[in-house]
């Protein structure tokens, strides 16, 4: 097991292209730190630490399954995916790089202002499933899918963020010690509990949960530990959303039923059966979710990762190596998502 340094020591650090400006906070990951470049763009850096606990020969395969789901979400661009830029590892953890940019958790969003109109609800749903549907078809799934991951852009458009970490996670945890305890578990599909296998309807059921939330402000099963969270999701039936809001149309509650079933196989089997659904519940005109032709083929020259620095004694950001064509896609996509530049970092815990 090897021993992490405090996160305060390594604000001044140069990981490949980013100096460490600033710790912005810490999750059950590690830390995550404001970083820059000499261009004066400016990221978030975010470690996970779940690697260090392995042996030597685990920590090795790690390493490499990490260079490979970390490669193919890098490879997502997708104008409702928020972009991972880059990664490394670093004395024996792993970081992975997104954009700094303004905008706040889904959330937070709900918090501060209730629930959104029916018809904004629609179209948030219609966002995260164009994203979903998209990584589906790239084979990745989420696994982690939850209003704490889903950001709110300026311009009102959503951005999925985590895709791979849960993966990650997984990945770290030695046979026989369980599934991952990490995030809010309010999308935790019974099949993830179980240590099945996972697919699109996995997402799915986090989509309904997403969708609960959306439409009362809290999550759809709660308790004082994640245990007792989990084991709501295993076996307790969905509380109706009546009990919450008269005001909403009785459908719904089928809908979330179908989109929570506990067996896979009687789910909608994509996000976008799930937003269709939800369109005639509430008597929204349906529209076909685009995957394909909304996915965004451009990326930004802040984006781009430098070359490494020669004296850097591990290879501390694989994905710079990538070449000027994934830089010039990095470039499109971030004019997209970027707009005015913000150097404050999350407004909330991403």
């Amino acid at each position: 097991m090897l021993a992490f340094p405090p996160s305060e020591s390594l604000i001044g650090t140069t990981l490949g292209n980013y100096y460490l400006e600033q710790l912005v906070g810490r999750n059950e990951l590690g830390p995550v730190f404001l970083g820059s470049t000499d261009e004066g763009s400016t990221y978030l850096v975010r470690f996970i630490l779940a690697s260090c606990a392995l042996d030597v020969e685990e920590r090795a395969a790690y390493q490499e399954r990490f260079l490979q789901v970390a490669g193919e979400v890098t490879a997502l661009q997708h104008r409702h995916i928020l972009p991972l830029v880059d990664y490394g590892s670093y004395l024996g953890g792993s970081y992975l790089v997104t954009p700094n940019l303004p905008m706040q958790t889904l959330i937070s969003a709900l918090t501060k202002s209730g629930p959104p109109s029916l018809s904004t609800i629609g179209d948030y749903l219609e966002q995260i499933a164009q994203g979903l549907e998209y990584a589906h078809e790239q084979g990745i799934i989420h696994r982690n899918l939850s209003t704490d991951c889903i950001f709110l852009l300026r311009d009102g458009r959503l951005v999925i963020g985590d895709f791979g970490v849960m993966h990650l996670l997984e990945l770290a945890t030695p046979a026989g010690q369980g599934y991952p305890d990490y995030g809010s578990g309010e999308g935790r599909a019974p099949e993830q509990l179980q240590e099945r296998s996972c697919g699109p309807y996995t997402d799915v059921y986090a989509l309904g949960a997403v969708l609960y939330r959306l439409l009362t402000t809290h999550a759809v099963f709660r308790d004082s530990s994640r245990e007792g969270v989990y084991a709501q999701h295993l076996h307790a039936p969905v509380t109706s959303l009546q009990r919450w809001r008269s005001d909403l149309p009785e459908a719904l509650d089928g809908v979330i039923r179908q989109a929570m079933e506990k067996e896979p196989a009687r789910r909608f089997q994509r996000p976008s059966d799930l937003v269709a659904a939800y369109r005639q519940a509430v008597g929204l005109r349906a529209e076909a979710v685009g995957r394909g032709e909304e996915s965004a083929s451009s990326p930004s020259e802040e984006a781009a990762p430098r070359e490494q620095p020669a004296e850097e004694a591990e290879p501390a950001s694989p994905a710079a190596e990538a070449g000027s064509g994934r830089a010039a896609l990095w470039r499109r996509l971030l004019r997209r998502l970027r707009g005015p530049r913000n150097r404050q970092g999350f407004s909330s815990t991403g």
